[in-house]
């Protein structure tokens, strides 16, 4: 007689060879099928569809979520959160062969959700500074810039983005890529090296210089190997258990969910967007079709037609030469009252206004070509603009907030003597390059304030200070002083380190931190304050991690 739990692991083993007998192999199958399965598939099938879609792309959506956000539960909770978007999405989402780039996209975006909800609770995450002093000299770099690596990546046009995320985020060689999105393999190699350089350029943009050494080796993209071990089994049971909960109406935890809807919810908003941009751009389409009609029948009026034999005469309809113009005849565009006449008695049934764009000719704005957009430095809300003779650094702020707010204003930084600026803008904070033999001041404008703010160095520096753009403000670092700027209030804080051990710098949308030894230094965002340091227990330093896989 077979013991229960051998007759327990049998069923167990039985019912696989049942679920392969009626589904078949899944390892060979397209995601694109493996989708079909987990739609139309019954209990049977979609359980093993929806699991090999986790083992396929769950690395890589863990390392996403875990390198944006840092904490390992957040980003069990971003990872989880993800795969129930794609149980909501199954039917209306359309891919290739490969699910890969979509769930990137879904990761980041809901990665980045979670990071902005995380950074309200928490100021400083202290094990993941440890952990950073434990690793390579890379390691704060790697801290700092992945987050606003995936931000960019994730802004990349499509034909960029999905070649990097195939070959350096899931390790595909450019022949598999080119087989899963149908491209030529030539495509694939001159796409992936120009979506590198485009990536890079955005950086330096926002203040961040991709390290030479790292540059060289190209390790600046290369992701950390996203191995199966990411994976814990409990993770992926959990994830699993999640889904069916979520198919079934069921229960799931209250952080994964209110991932899930959030997530949702923002891609229905990014979707009534994009439909409403097609919707105005087809109207502004349609507006033009009919200006140039009118035009054309205005250029050449029909001829008259002759009556036919034995019809009765038609009664011609003049217009007065000084016919009175309708209310909006002024408008433009606008069409004018139409002449009365039979059938139009009063000049009012029938008739019909058109507010059509006004066509070129006199008095048209001479509008800009927009391969050679106007010369000024913007983002959404905040314009940049050099003097004349590059003596001063003008901004403006679209969005003050506040007991400044009222008409948008330009607020000017006048330079010292002998120092030139080239203006870094970041989301909420333009912090400028400094060059020059003696620069003894640093300056900052503010989305929120409108002004700048300048800081006055306790030493003077040499040659050249170059910002960083955090989140939330901007750090410059001159030998043992660190700048802080809080855009949020406008104001500086400076702080003083001891000794000559280098520190690591790292920022949120909170909070900027600065760790020197195991002292650690908190700059608030929000009141523009420094916290006195305070010491912090860091584990033995191991072998450092393994980064060239």
């Amino acid at each position: 007689m077979i013991p229960a739990r051998d007759r327990a692991g049998t069923g167990a083993v039985a019912r696989g060879l049942g679920v392969l007998w009626e589904t078949g192999t899944l390892t060979g199958q397209s995601d694109a099928q493996l989708l079909g399965r987990f739609i139309g598939g019954g209990e049977g099938s979609a359980e093993p569809a929806f699991r090999e879609l986790l083992d396929r792309h769950g690395p890589m959506v863990k390392a996403v979520c875990r390198q944006v956000l840092g904490r390992a539960s957040d980003a069990d909770d971003a990872f989880q959160a993800t795969f129930l978007v794609l149980v909501r999405k199954a039917r209306s989402i359309r891919v290739g062969d490969s699910l890969a780039p979509w769930l990137y996209a879904v990761a980041v975006k809901t990665a980045r959700r979670a990071r902005f909800a995380a950074s309200r609770q928490r100021t400083a995450d202290v094990e993941t500074l440890a952990e950073a002093v434990e690793g390579s000299a890379d390691a704060a770099f790697e801290l700092d810039v992945r987050p606003m690596l995936h931000e960019e990546l994730a802004r990349l046009p499509g034909k960029y983005r999905e070649p990097i995320v195939l070959c350096h985020l899931e390790g595909k060689s450019h022949e598999e890529a080119a087989r899963l999105l149908a491209w030529p393999v030539g495509t694939v190699s001159g796409r992936l090296s120009r979506g590198r350089q485009l990536l890079k350029a955005r950086l330096e943009r926002r203040g961040v210089a991709v390290p030479s050494a790292m540059l060289a080796s190209s390790r600046w993209l290369s992701f950390p190997s996203a191995t199966a071990e990411l994976l814990s089994p409990p993770l992926v049971e959990s994830t699993l258990a999640a889904a069916a909960r979520l198919a079934t109406a069921g229960t799931i935890p209250a952080a994964v969910q209110s991932l899930t809807q959030g997530v949702l919810r923002t891609m229905l908003l990014d979707k009534i967007k994009t439909v409403s941009l097609a919707l105005v751009a087809l109207g502004i389409g349609t507006g033009g079709v009919a200006w140039t009609l009118r035009a054309s029948r205005a250029a050449n009026p029909p001829e008259p037609q002759q009556a036919a034999p034995g019809a009765p005469p038609r009664v011609a309809v003049t217009k007065p030469e000084t016919a009175p113009q309708a209310p909006n005849a002024a408008l433009p565009g606008a069409l004018p009252a139409q002449p009365q006449g039979p059938g139009n008695a009063g000049g009012m049934a029938g008739a019909m206004m058109s507010f059509t764009p006004a066509p070129p000719g006199k008095n048209y704005p001479n509008l800009v070509d927009p391969r050679h957009p106007m010369p000024v430095f913007r983002t959404q809300d905040i314009l940049v603009v050099e003097s004349p003779d590059r003596t001063s650094i003008q901004a403006m702020s679209l969005a003050v907030e506040g007991d400044r707010s009222g008409p948008a204003v330009w607020d000017r930084f006048t330079l010292p003597p002998g120092v030139t600026a080239t203006a870094m803008c970041g989301f909420d904070t333009v912090a400028p390059i400094l060059k020059g033999k003696q620069i003894d001041q640093v300056a900052a404008f503010s989305r929120y304030t409108g002004v700048w703010s300048v800081q006055k160095l306790t030493k003077p520096a040499e040659e050249e200070i170059t910002p960083y753009l955090a989140p939330g403000g901007a750090i410059y670092q001159v030998g043992n002083d660190v700048y802080a700027f809080s855009a949020r209030k406008g104001t500086w804080g400076a702080l003083h380190l001891e000794g000559n051990e280098k520190p690591l710098v790292s920022a949120s949308q909170s909070d900027i931190e600065v760790l020197q030894g195991n002292k650690l230094y908190v700059f608030s965002i929000k009141h523009g304050q420094w916290s006195p340091g305070v010491e912090m227990y860091l584990r033995p330093a191991g072998p450092a991690p393994d980064r060239t896989r």
